[in-house]
C-alpha cells in the first residue's frame, strides 16, 4: 500500500473506522504504520476480524467539526 520507495514504518495514519477507513487501515498496519481510529462508536469494531490492532482508538464524532 505504501508509495514506491516510501516506508510506512514509524508513520501515523488517522482514519475513521467506517468501511473505507478500515479497508485502508489493514494494509497500512501491515506495512508498519501506526493506525489511529476515530469513531463515535466502536462496539462493531472487532480487531480479530479486522486483522490488525490499532495504535489507539479515539471517540470522535467526525461529523462535528468542533470535535475534530
Amino acid at each position: 500500500m505504501v508509495f514506491a520507495g516510501a516506508s510506512a514504518t514509524n508513520q501515523f495514519a488517522i482514519l475513521t473506522s467506517g468501511v473505507l477507513g478500515l479497508a485502508i487501515a489493514k494494509p497500512l498496519s501491515d506495512d508498519g504504520c501506526r493506525v489511529v481510529l476515530w469513531d463515535i462508536d466502536f462496539t462493531r469494531f472487532d480487531e480479530a476480524q479486522g486483522g490488525f490492532t490499532p495504535a489507539m482508538k479515539q471517540h470522535v464524532d467526525d461529523a462535528d467539526m468542533d470535535a475534530v
